[in-house]
């Protein structure tokens, strides 16, 4: 038994043997593939640049518009006498950037200042920045900037909305206490 143990064993190492060589025979006549065949590859995405031309005082306007908020520009300070986000209601000086030119342009560098001022010329509020209307904007595209509050509802009327983005400006006069984000005068949110 001992025997046929051993040749059985020794049959199995001599067939894989035998398999192993004709499958080196078989795939050496194969075509060999070349190193740039079997270099590692790379895939990157593919850039296509579109450039746009900077946008110019012909293809831009700068408005003050009364109307409700775009709901999607962030909003701080927001707050009415009995409740948040009254600007979601109610419509409010808004600082308005719109193409008025056939193609697409980019505003790369677009400041703005955004104010109310009340009848004795104070300031009831004054925002600024540089991150609500650089950007691409298509034919008849807009950008806005909705008054998010006033320091103080406790100032005289009517009032004057005044903004700038970048070297042009717009105003608004005569607007009433609602329109500048105060459900009443005489009255100081906290």
């Amino acid at each position: 038994m001992r025997r046929g143990f051993t040749w059985f064993i020794a049959g199995g190492v001599i067939a894989v043997a035998l398999f192993a060589g004709l499958d080196a025979v078989r795939s050496s006549l194969r075509e060999t593939p070349t190193a740039a065949e079997t270099a590692p590859t790379v895939t990157r995405p593919t850039v296509v640049s579109h450039t746009f031309p900077e946008c110019n005082q012909d293809q831009m306007t700068v408005a003050v518009e009364v109307r409700k908020p775009d709901s999607t520009r962030p909003v701080w300070n927001q707050r009415e006498a009995r409740g948040w986000r009254a600007w979601q209601r109610t419509p409010v000086a808004t600082l308005v950037m719109r193409n008025v030119g056939s193609g697409y342009c980019v505003i790369v560098d677009g400041p703005f200042d955004f104010g109310i001022r009340d009848r004795a010329d104070r300031w009831m509020a004054r925002w600024n920045g540089n991150n609500v209307f650089p950007g691409l904007y298509a034919p008849k595209q807009e950008r806005s900037f909705s008054l998010p509050n006033v320091f103080s509802c406790d100032r005289p009327g009517p009032f004057r909305a005044i903004g700038t983005v970048g070297d042009q400006s717009a105003r608004l006069n005569d607007l009433a206490y609602h329109e500048v984000t105060c459900t009443s005068g005489r009255f100081t949110p906290t």
